[in-house]
């Protein structure tokens, strides 16, 4: 009797241990698949044997979302509708995106309950679409080190290249890192200020490049100051000085005489701080002076410049303004010429008249 429960036993053992080996193993060829953006990638899984399984379902292990599933009769379910099975237990994925790439698992489940998974590794290769530049510090002034750094979204990564519109890149003070894409500005000045281009590529797909401006904050410098007109000014004339500099962000301007530092408060004299103008409508002898432009942005020290009107001159003879008083005056239809009083006439008709018959004079005794 107790041999025959010892049969029993051995019978019952052989038979589990083949059950449990019964359950085929999953294997994969390709742990790793790469492939391009807009390409097909085929994920594959085989077994060692024909398995009884009860499910087999494809994951991705990430998210856990379902790719697809298939039940013993061979009814299968596809959530990713780029996706197809093939072969045995084998995934095709069309039309690539990069959001494609992660791992994908296929889960078993066996007749006898147990679970087998493998996973395979999708990675989708593609090319810079887009870019950001980034400037730092910012704002940046005068006399920094500045690192313009450009960055473009890739699989593999993109190598970079950096290009001055008007222009090489000075080497002495400027450097890129063609796999950071950082171009470094040391001790930057306002000849630095331009448009500066950057491409990026990394062999799949197209190259994108993409300009930034360089704004490098700066003091007031090569302040100087014109007058128009810009000679033998007459009382009554508009005299206009215009001041300019070199400055980032734009300059305001203030106005003084050198003498006394006053600047007439007149209806005729216009001051403008943003355009740095100073006019004066129907400059006076007692305009006369050294008058002194002042340019400041807040940054650094101001700038200045010095502009004299030496002198006013008297009105020219025989001009009269509209309101028929001696003077250049402001209508330029009037500027320079003389005007006829009503119903009279003048010593320069006269001269004219004169003139005229001396010409005539003189042809007449040349035909002799």
């Amino acid at each position: 009797m107790s041999s025959y429960r010892s049969l029993c036993c051995l019978i019952l053992t052989i038979s589990l241990h083949r059950t449990q080996a019964a359950n085929p193993e999953i294997v994969v060829p390709n742990v790793v698949i790469e492939a391009e953006e807009g390409s097909t990638a085929e994920l594959v899984w085989n077994y060692t044997d024909i398995p009884d399984v009860i499910l087999e379902r494809w994951v991705r292990a990430e998210t856990g979302a379902p790719v697809a599933l298939r039940n013993p009769n061979g009814e299968t379910k596809i959530f990713l509708d780029r996706a197809e099975l093939f072969g045995t237990v084998s995934i095709r994925i069309r039309d690539l995106t990069k959001d494609d790439t992660g791992f994908y698992e296929l889960h078993t489940i066996y007749a006898d309950g147990k679970l087998a998974s493998r996973a395979v590794e999708l990675i989708v290769a593609y090319g810079p679409s887009s870019m950001d530049i980034v400037v730092h510090p910012y704002p940046s002034y005068e006399g920094n080190n500045i690192n313009l750094t450009c960055y473009a979204d890739s699989r593999p990564p993109s190598n970079y290249t950096w290009e001055r519109e008007t222009g090489d890149l000075p080497t002495d003070r400027m450097t890129f890192d063609p796999h950071t894409g950082v171009l470094s500005i040391r001790n930057a000045t306002r000849e630095d200020v331009d448009k500066y281009k950057c491409t990026a590529g990394n062999g799949v797909g197209y190259s994108v490049r993409e300009f930034t401006d360089l704004e490098l904050w700066y003091s007031p410098r090569s302040t100087s100051l014109q007058a128009d007109p810009g000679w033998a000014w007459r009382e009554g004339d508009t005299v206009t000085l215009r001041c300019t500099t070199d400055a980032f962000p734009p300059a305001t301007f203030t106005w003084r005489r050198e003498d006394d530092g006053i600047i007439p408060e007149e209806p005729r004299v216009e001051q403008n701080r943003l355009a740095g103008t100073l006019i004066f409508n129907g400059i006076e002898k007692s305009d006369v002076g050294t008058y002194v432009c002042e340019a400041a942005n807040g940054i650094g020290q101001l700038d200045s410049a010095k502009f004299v009107i030496d002198q006013v001159l008297e009105p020219l003879p025989g001009v009269v303004d509209n309101m028929g008083q001696s003077g250049t005056g402001d209508n330029p239809a009037t500027r320079g010429n003389v005007v006829q009083p009503i119903g009279g006439s003048t010593h320069v008709t006269s001269s004219i008249l004169l003139y005229l018959a001396a010409m005539l004079f003189s042809l007449t005794v040349c035909r002799l």
